[in-house]
This record gives C-alpha cells, sequence and structure tokens, in this order.
C-alpha cells in the first residue's frame, strides 16, 4: 500500500544554557513545515525528568523552558520514547 504521509526528521543539538534552549525551542516550533509526523532525536542537553540521568547534575530545566519545550510537543505531537513502555526498553 503506497502512503501519501508526509514525514518530517529532525536531529537536535541543543545548546547547553536554559535560557537559549527556550529560544531554540520556541524557533523550531515557528519554523517546522507542517507534515504527518515528527520524529526528533539528538542531544537535548536538558534534564526534563530525575530518571533521564545517571549521575552528573541533577537540576531539571527551568519553568519557563519547561512550558516552551511542552507547547513544542504537544504542538508536534512528540513524545519521549524513553517514557513510552510500549517502546519496548
Amino acid at each position: 500500500m503506497v502512503s501519501d504521509l508526509k514525514l518530517g526528521f529532525l536531529n537536535i543539538y541543543a545548546p547547553n544554557s536554559g535560557g537559549a534552549r527556550r529560544e531554540f525551542w520556541f524557533k523550531i516550533g515557528s519554523h517546522l513545515p507542517s507534515v504527518d509526523h515528527w520524529c526528533m532525536v539528538g542531544d537535548f542537553n536538558m534534564i526534563e525528568d530525575f530518571g533521564d540521568r545517571i549521575g552528573g547534575s541533577h537540576a531539571l530545566i527551568g519553568a519557563t523552558e519547561l512550558v516552551t519545550w511542552e507547547r513544542l510537543c504537544l504542538s508536534f505531537i512528540l513524545q519521549d520514547a524513553w517514557h513510552v513502555t510500549s517502546f519496548g526498553r
């Protein structure tokens, strides 16, 4: 079966600074084209949940960055595969 689905793939290397990342997430959300499904991979340089990091810094992302990040995830229906039990980890 041939499908007309449009897929988008984005490889991320996010800034280390929370403020710069917040602006980065905003720009990505403002400039990505409309497709049926997105796959975003890469180094996000942030800790969204304590379970995301073993050792090193345990500083979670700040509230304003979290709002921008969650808005991006909701807009493009993104899910972290690490936190989806059906992903098979």
